[in-house]
């Protein structure tokens, strides 16, 4: 199962509404990078660990405007019809490419309406139960959804969310059913597998650090290449990884293929 929990890990990345001029020393002045997300969530706080090197490294203001909604994709939307100056930036998460094939009606073509900048970092899933849930690890979550097909409830944040798809990718995988309730963000989905209304859910490492060394939840695996949950847990899951735009570039169309092909299996109609 160990290149299944790597397919699941997710992606930060960066990009922009278009080039600067030829000739132009860039930043001249105020660069935007656009947040599709309110403050305080992770793709906020790496946007404004970027934004601040930045404006160390360059003597021009990186200024962060948060525009959440729609999944992301409102954030992308205004980089999308930004004037292509090189002067607006975006952040773009695994969970705008999952929401952009699932909504049929986007303003904008994510693969060809922005320039690839550089991939930022990864972050790391989560799998975690219930506390009394029967099994301790991934092998044993598998052999309990063999043994009860669609017995097994999992939580996500909202219907077509990264959480819902990754664990859709996983039972595909795996070749297992559980059965899918949605809530309407992650800190309900947690609380209803604390409170034992639902049995697992996939999440940030950062998001589930704190009730799974609480003991509130049990870790059954993390994802990534790293065989330790330790380490992956004591750093929040998130690592540092670069590109080039062409790389990113590449990266991005695979992805929007991949989790294009999760839904359709999964007959997860547009939307």
């Amino acid at each position: 199962m160990r290149r299944t929990l790597i397919a699941l890990v997710a992606a930060v990345a960066v990009i922009a509404a278009g080039a600067t001029a030829r000739g132009e020393d860039w930043p001249a002045r105020t660069v935007r990078i656009v947040v599709g997300f309110g403050p305080g969530g992770g793709a906020d706080i790496i946007s404004r660990i970027i934004g601040q090197a930045l404006q160390e490294k360059l003597g021009q203001p990186f200024v962060i405007e948060n525009k959440p909604g729609s999944a992301g994709t409102l954030g992308n939307e205004l980089v999308a019809r930004a004037e292509k100056d090189g002067y607006t930036l975006g952040i773009m998460t695994a969970g705008q490419i999952i929401a952009a094939t699932i909504n049929k009606s986007l303003r904008y073509d994510t693969l060809t309406a922005f320039e690839p900048v550089s991939l930022v970092a990864t972050a790391s899933l989560l799998i975690v139960a219930r506390p009394d849930f029967p099994a301790t690890d991934v092998q044993g979550l598998i052999a309990e959804a063999k043994a009860k097909p669609d017995k097994i409830v999992f939580a996500s944040a909202g219907f077509g969310a990264t959480q819902h798809l990754a664990a859709e990718l996983f039972m595909q995988s795996a070749g297992i059913k559980m059965l899918h309730v949605p809530f309407r963000s992650s800190p309900e989905a947690i609380a209803a597998v604390a409170g034992r209304q639902v049995d697992v859910l996939f999440d940030t490492v950062s998001a589930l650090i704190g009730q799974v060394q609480s003991g509130q939840l049990k870790a059954l695996a993390v994802t990534g290449k790293d065989r330790s949950v330790r380490e992956r847990l004591a750093t929040a899951g998130v690592v540092v990884r670069g590109s080039t735009p062409a790389e990113f570039g590449t990266f991005m169309t695979d992805e929007f293929k991949r989790w294009n092909t999760v839904r359709e299996v999964a007959g997860i109609p547009q939307q």
